[in-house]
């Protein structure tokens, strides 16, 4: 039997979000006891929690997540420990094995500073000189249990959607991937024509 690790943290009202978006509101409009029926509205913006960039999040004119074809989403996958590392280099990941259309997820432990403010504020990030490596390995997507690959003004993200490398960002639960050899990584967002979704994204092995 497969073994599943869930990587997405929980859509909930008023979570975490990224430094200067909207507040998340989850509230149920319909109950059973009053209308048969429960409802809820969600009004968010759609970089919300464990979440993929498309290329149109950057790059004007390009993909958006709808226009993706599934199995982008989908992969064999490698996990590297980067924990401990502010600044995470070319030189960190050379040592590792990164097959062509793989997913590379990056572990830096910073996932379980989820809720405090020092989360979206104070995060590791990635050289540009790594970005391009990933660029010539050709990865399908980078997952990271940070908010962000990078900061303003966001190099790292236009060079990886620049070329059609898919950015999946505040992923939790990676150091349970640490010592697995071989899982796929399954990162489902919706079918939405937008630059970004919520996705739910988890292991199997």
């Amino acid at each position: 039997m497969n073994t599943i690790i869930d990587l997405s943290h929980r859509i909930e009202n008023e979570m975490p979000v990224f430094t200067g978006d909207r507040k998340v509101l989850l509230e149920q409009t319909n109950f059973i006891n009053i209308n048969g029926n429960s409802n809820f509205r969600l009004d968010s913006e759609l970089h919300i929690g464990t979440h993929i960039d498309s290329p149109a999040h950057f790059v004007f004119n390009s993909k958006n997540i709808s226009e993706i074809t599934l199995n982008n989403f989908i992969s064999k996958a490698i996990i590297i420990n980067a924990e401990n590392k502010k600044i995470i280099e070319r030189k960190d990941i050379e040592n590792y094995n990164i097959p062509k259309d793989s997913i590379v997820v990056i572990y830096t432990e910073h996932y379980k500073k989820w809720g405090k403010k020092v989360y979206f504020e104070n995060y590791p990030i990635l050289s540009e000189n790594l970005a391009w490596y990933l660029v010539e390995k050709k990865i399908k997507m980078l997952c990271l249990d940070t908010p962000s690959p990078d900061t303003e003004p966001y190099y790292v993200h236009k060079i990886l959607l620049n070329n059609e490398i898919l950015i999946a960002e505040n992923l939790t639960n990676t150091s349970k991937l640490l010592n697995i050899n071989d899982f796929t990584i399954y990162a489902i967002p919706l079918n939405i024509s937008s630059c970004g979704s919520p996705a739910r994204i988890f292991a199997m092995y």
